[in-house]
């Protein structure tokens, strides 16, 4: 192809064409940005004080009482060293801080690393893939992967929980039923204590609700700077994590959008 009597190769092309789209995304961001106002209700929104809960598996404090312990018993991964807290610490910011998890007998959790476990409640998707619809199909994955909590099946789950005199009577008591002790009401009750994980009420939170001096300057000069600079066109929302869809439904986005 020529061009100005110059010879043009189709991959020089495509690079211009995708330069192009690229910086004329970065100024769209931008003007689209520069619209929000910083104060008052705010684009983003603040982090609602109550999660969607499936008609399936309504909360009870019986039921979140029994999925705390089973949050934090190694006893259901294979090794009997590994519980959900393990990779997910509550006692920090959700997650364990590696690049890396470690799983039973020392396996190291390839390809990704350990996301928080705080306010994924309001996550319409589970897992950075998406993969997973619910929290509790979340909670399935661990229990079943052989490099995280190694359990064989989810009948080797529901067997080494019913081994458990203290399990047994209070999943009775909470699901009821001849067999009350299955996998899914494992993750059920795993799932329902995981809704209880949330971070309603923060100093943003306040901002965004009309608080002006919940963030100070400093804060606020960054919020000013991620609104101006086009962040919040990929970060969006009270999560900061883009366009919330149904639960269940995930929205997907190319990534990186921007390359340099």
């Amino acid at each position: 192809m020529r061009l100005n009597g110059l010879f043009v190769t189709s991959s020089l092309v495509r690079r211009l064409v995708v330069r192009c789209f690229n910086d004329f995304l970065k100024v769209f961001a931008m003007a689209c940005a520069t619209l929000l106002p910083l104060h008052g209700a705010l684009a983003q929104g603040a982090l609602p004080s109550q999660v969607p809960v499936p008609a399936d598996n309504p909360m009870t404090a019986a039921k979140i009482e029994l999925g705390k312990q089973l949050y934090f018993d190694p006893r259901l991964s294979r090794s009997g060293t590994v519980s959900c807290n393990s990779c997910h610490n509550v006692m920090g910011n959700g997650a364990d801080n590696l690049s890396l998890s470690l799983g039973v007998f020392g396996k190291v959790d390839k390809p990704r690393n350990t996301p928080t476990v705080f306010n994924a409640a309001f996550h319409a998707v589970q897992f950075w893939d998406g993969r997973a619809p619910s929290l509790e199909e979340q909670a399935k994955g661990p229990l079943l992967n052989p490099v995280e909590m190694g359990m064989s099946s989810g009948q080797a789950v529901a067997d080494r929980v019913k081994a458990i005199p203290g399990y047994r009577t209070e999943f009775a008591q909470v699901f009821g039923g001849a067999e009350p002790v299955t996998l899914e009401n494992v993750v059920k009750a795993i799932a329902t204590y995981e809704r209880t994980l949330i971070t309603p009420n923060s100093p943003y939170d306040r901002f965004v609700k009309g608080n002006k001096n919940a963030l100070g300057p400093a804060a606020q000069r960054g919020l000013h700077l991620a609104q101006t600079e086009g962040c919040f066109a990929c970060h969006s929302g009270a999560l900061f994590n883009g366009t919330q869809e149904a639960t269940g439904k995930a929205f997907y986005a190319k990534f990186p959008i921007f390359t340099r």
